[in-house]
This record gives structure tokens, sequence and C-alpha cells, in this order.
């Protein structure tokens, strides 16, 4: 008979999903378990009868409830917990597995400093230890590049509200525009990093070329539905599953089932670039407005001259600015941002070419291949074999 194996994971959450099908991986190639997945809650965690009538063999849970933790202490069921805070939750047969948050912040602070950033910050919540070890691995790789971190603790809410956000997006928007640009903000958590890229626009910054946003989670619904779309960590939550059935295998074998002395920390797997940081630090606030609308505009056939009505600047002054910080042109600029947009349309669609260049600005198929080979070196057809062999 296979061994039963609860998992307690709330509904809907992207990170929950990933980590159960790290469990279902590692189930499939080392031993063959049957599990009851379930959302949990206070009463039945407390339900010894329950516990005892279902005979689980070992238990997988999303949070560190006191009340699960003493029912599986009491009937000696292994229990194994993924979350950033489940340090000292119980005796008994326990395991931690957890993202390793100084990590997490260290891969944010080095992906906004490898695009320029000089000014950084770190928005996180308070009396929380997920936030503060994130955001002291943030502001520690930032002081070892030689840069400060600015800090803002924002408190925990207890329910998140459309009032208690609009309220953040003010407090978060009055603290931006204290702050140099331009700047690289890093939320504790993508949830709060959509809130500053809503403060920057109330702030009046573009982003990313004067704030870059990244957060922490990377829960795609989330960071692709905004706009401009959120760079993220990946805290690699599969792996975590992987390693949470790993540990819950060595308990029931009546080994320790992780790491001496502590959780089993998860490295992420680094920051998936988005929109919001896909751009170097601009000190100039023509350049950089100028660079978001040529983001936002350029495959509609957009021209130097709309740019130049927009930014308010001669040509010359635009083309000598755009040599100083961007080293090319202004054309070349929206080229590169037309030819970006046809990579993702190659890489993601199985649209012809004759209606990619009619929702990228180009009237002729001929002449996007053109544009599109000077920039890359290759061919589109080319480019979208090697992203299919890729896949």
């Amino acid at each position: 008979m296979k061994p039963r194996i609860l998992l307690v994971f709330p509904p809907r959450l992207e990170e929950g999903a990933l980590a159960i099908r790290g469990i279902a991986s590692h189930s499939r190639l080392h031993q063959p378990w049957a599990f009851h997945l379930d959302a949990g809650d206070a009463r039945r965690d407390a339900d010894v009868v329950w516990f005892q009538n279902q005979k689980w063999s070992g238990v997988i849970s999303a949070r560190a409830s006191p009340a699960l933790a003493r029912t599986c202490a009491q009937l000696e069921i292994p229990l194994v917990v993924l979350e950033d805070c489940a340090a000292g939750a119980a005796a008994g047969r326990v395991a931690r597995v957890c993202p390793d948050n100084a990590a997490i912040g260290r891969a944010g602070a080095e992906h906004v400093l490898a695009r320029g950033f000089g000014t950084l910050g770190f928005v996180g919540f308070s009396n929380t230890p997920r936030s503060r070890e994130r955001g002291e691995g943030f502001a520690g790789a930032a002081r070892r590049a030689g840069k400060e971190c600015a800090v803002l603790k924002i408190e925990p809410p207890r329910e998140v509200t459309p009032a208690w956000e609009a309220r953040q997006v003010v407090a978060i928007s009055q603290w931006l525009r204290k702050r140099p640009r331009p700047a690289a903000i890093m939320g504790c958590c993508d949830e709060l990093a959509l809130l500053v890229l809503l403060a920057a626009k109330m702030a009046g910054a573009h982003v990313p070329e004067e704030i870059a946003v990244v957060g922490a989670g990377n829960d795609t619904l989330r960071c692709e539905l905004c706009a401009p779309a959120l760079s993220s960590v990946d805290c690699d939550w599969f792996r975590a599953g992987w390693l949470a059935a790993e540990s819950l295998a060595a308990l029931m074998r009546g080994g320790a089932g992780g790491a001496a002395g502590g959780a089993t920390l998860v490295p992420p797997r680094g920051v998936v670039e988005r929109h919001s940081t896909q751009s170097h630090a601009v000190a100039d606030g023509v350049v950089a407005a100028a660079l978001n609308f040529i983001r936002e505009q350029a495959c509609r056939g957009l021209t130097v001259e709309e740019v130049l009505a927009h930014v308010k600047v001669s040509r010359s002054v635009l083309e000598k600015k755009f040599r100083a910080h961007r080293g090319c042109s202004p054309q070349t600029e929206i080229r590169r941002a037309q030819v970006e947009k046809i990579s993702e349309l190659l890489r993601e669609t199985d649209f012809p070419l004759k209606k990619i260049a009619a929702l990228t600005g180009f009237g002729r198929v001929e002449y996007l291949c053109v544009v599109y080979k000077r920039i890359t070196g290759g061919a589109p057809g080319a480019y979208r074999k090697k992203a299919a062999l890729e896949f």
C-alpha cells in the first residue's frame, strides 16, 4: 500500500502549485506516494481523531501552524513545513524547507547594479522575518558595491484592501520623490513591488529609465499583467517542493530530514527580467522620457519627429544626448524596440511575418527582414527555429 501523504497548501497561489509539482516529481522518481490536497484550517489542524482515521504517513504544509505541528507531534507523524517563519514551530519529527531570503535580496540588488543604478531602495514590511532578511541581503549587496540603500518599512495589514493599497501607493510615492534619480527599488514581494510601480507613476517617474522596479516571488500572472511588466526574483518553489519531499522521505525512514541545526535553504534561480528593469540607468530626464515614449509607441510606426515633439527639444540636442547616454541615435533606439517585439512574437506565436510586420510598424516584410538582420545579425526565420528548439 502506498504511503498516504497530506499536502496542506492554500488554494490559488502559484508558488504552492510549483511546490506541489516539485513534490509530485520527486515522488514519481523515488517513491510512489498517494496524495491528498487540503487547504487546511485551524479546526482541521487540531482534529486528532481525523488525523488518526486518515492514517497519514507524512505531512507537507505551506503553513507553520502550531495546531498542525502539535497534532503531528502527538501522533508521531513526520511533518515538513515550507515557510519562512517556521523556526521553532514544534518539537517532534519536523523538517523545514525555506527560501534563502538573504540570497533573494542579493539577487535583486545584483540585477539592478549590473544595469548601472547607483541609488538603491528597498520597500518591505516591518516586523516580518522574510522582509527583514531580504532587505538585509539587498542592502548588504549594495554596500559591497559602494552604494547606499534607503529602506521604507510598511506596517503589515490585517487584511489587504483597496483602501489600504491606495494609502501605501501615496506613501511610497512621497518617499520616491525624495530619492535621487535614476534609482532602483526592490519590493520584498511581488505584491509590494506592484505598489511601487503605481507609486512611481504617481511620482511622475519613467519606469524603468528613471526608476527600475524588481519584486520577489515571480508570480507570473501578477508580473505580466501589470504595465510595465514586473521583473522578479524566481524563488524556485519547484526545487523547494522537491527538497520538501526529499526531507519527508528521510523523516519517514527515521532520519533527520533536513539541514543540521536549522532549515534547508533554497537559493533563488535568479531574476526573471521583464520591462520594469529592461534599461540601464538614465541620468538625463530628456533621454529617459524619450526612451519611455519609444518603448510604448515604437511598434505603431513611430518617427523621430514624433519623439522630438514629445520631449520638446531639437533634433540636434536629442541626437547629442542619445549618443552620450545610449551610444546610438534615436532612430536606432526605435528599431531596437521594434526588433525586441518582433523577437517576442517569433518566440511566442506562430504568426506569419506579414502579420508580425503589421504589428510592429513595418509596411513591408522585406524591410522588416533587412532591419532585423542588421540589428541581430540573423534572419527572423532562423531565430524562430532556434527558439522552438530551445523551448
